[in-house]
């Protein structure tokens, strides 16, 4: 997901995830008060949702170290 696109979901009111992106694993994630969780995140292994795409999501992105935690945007596109 570009930064741009990002930042629109992000701010923006009701605007839907194409089927691209919740293929991918993008979606909201109620264990974080709704905030925007995809591919890339760490904050995705402490989510509790499971869909088959939000799964591959997990198992793609690296498990974050837990004894120095950094949560961090996807690294996608600069500047995330």
């Amino acid at each position: 997901m570009k930064t741009e696109r990002y930042s629109e979901l992000m701010t923006g009111d009701e605007i839907p995830l194409t089927p691209d992106e919740m293929a991918a694993g993008w979606h909201w994630c109620p264990e974080f008060d709704d905030m925007m969780l995809g591919p890339g995140m760490s904050e995705i292994h402490v989510c509790m949702c499971h869909t088959p795409q939000i799964d591959r999501a997990r198992k793609a992105t690296p498990e974050p170290d837990l004894e120095n935690p950094v949560w961090t945007l996807p690294a996608t596109e600069p500047p995330f």
